[in-house]
């Protein structure tokens, strides 16, 4: 099996060195591929998954193309993509161009999900969760504004908003990293009033987290106010309606 499995891999690094160094495969050599593909189903997942993101990550990520046209990637996927020529404009950072990589076999139908494809070439939680999050955020339609970005980012973190950005396109990653180069206040930890200012003031158990969501979405459409003294002024508001 171990014997199978490096003359499978080395299907897999015929692709990946020549997006890499910048060339092509030869006739020849495509040809010898696409014959002896099946051999594909005797590798590890972990090790597709390692060629794949070095070639992801590379100068030519849209060089990927080949493993599905090659038929090395048919236990993945039921079709195959045409092109993924746009996959160069994302940043060359694993989980960005991941996430590209998903929105455009979900667009051409090649895969249902997300989560399912990376989860089948078993990638890192960390990176499955931000491009399940992703999908939900494109496909529900992502903001135009800052204010918009930043209650997203308060609500489903990060990377979440960046493998949605990168789902979307440049032109949204673009305007999500504009917003991060603002500093935003998006988690709780960053709020001028901490849990334990909160317990000083009477709040306890759930209350100080419920407390804590609300001056977050107040922050993200008033960023110029998590200051604590506005923020006192903010909850006692809130809590008076109570």
């Amino acid at each position: 099996v171990r014997r199978f499995e490096e003359d499978g891999l080395r299907m897999f690094r015929a692709v990946r060195f020549g997006a890499q160094l910048g060339f092509g495969l030869t006739p020849e050599t495509t040809q010898a591929i696409r014959s002896c593909a099946a051999g594909a189903e005797h590798i590890a997942a972990e090790r597709v998954r390692v060629e794949m993101e070095k070639t992801l990550c590379s100068d030519r990520p849209f060089a990927v193309v080949d493993y599905f046209s090659l038929g090395l990637m048919s236990r993945w996927v039921r079709e195959r993509p045409k092109e993924l020529r746009d996959l160069n404009r994302l940043p060359a950072q694993p989980l960005l161009r991941w996430a590209g990589l998903c929105a455009r076999l979900m667009a051409e139908g090649c895969i249902d999900s997300a989560e399912d494809f990376l989860r089948g070439l078993k990638l890192d939680g960390a990176t499955i969760r931000a491009c399940e999050a992703g999908q939900e955020l494109w496909r529900q339609g992502l903001p135009s504004d800052d204010r918009g970005w930043r209650r997203l980012l308060a609500a489903y973190g990060t990377d979440g908003c960046r493998a949605a950005a990168a789902m979307a396109g440049e032109e949204a990653l673009r305007q999500l990293e504009t917003v991060l180069a603002q500093d935003p206040c998006v988690r709780v930890e960053q709020l001028a009033l901490s849990g334990g200012d909160l317990f000083d003031m009477g709040l306890r158990g759930p209350r100080i987290g419920r407390m804590q969501r609300y001056l977050l979405e107040y922050v993200a459409d008033h960023p110029e106010d998590n200051r604590a003294e506005i923020l006192c002024l903010k909850l006692e508001e809130f809590l008076g309606r109570l």
